[in-house]
């Protein structure tokens, strides 16, 4: 029973060698998925203030693009009054 005894101790201490090595191979991994979804998350962040700072600047552009087809057709319509002023006065002379 003795011998048993030792060589199921000895079956149950290399079990537990090998545990704790599959122990600090998957704490191993843990902290370089740990490392990499950091590196994610800050990537997605810089990317939410890339695509922050496109839609602000796109706002900015459109509010600008409206003033000067405003300015245009301002433009637009004074030049038309005017043409059509020169015209009526070269039909007088």
């Amino acid at each position: 029973m003795g011998l048993k005894s030792d060589a199921e101790q000895l079956v149950l201490y290399k079990k537990c060698e090998e545990l704790a090595t599959s122990e600090l191979s998957l704490r191993s991994q843990v902290t370089v998925y740990a490392e990499r979804y950091q590196e994610f998350q800050g990537a997605i962040q810089q990317s939410s203030q890339m695509v922050t700072s496109c839609h602000t600047e796109m706002e900015k552009m459109g509010k600008k693009i409206k003033k000067l087809e405003k300015e245009r057709n301002d433009f637009r319509h004074r030049w038309e009054i005017t043409e059509q002023n020169q015209r009526k006065t070269n039909e007088d002379v």
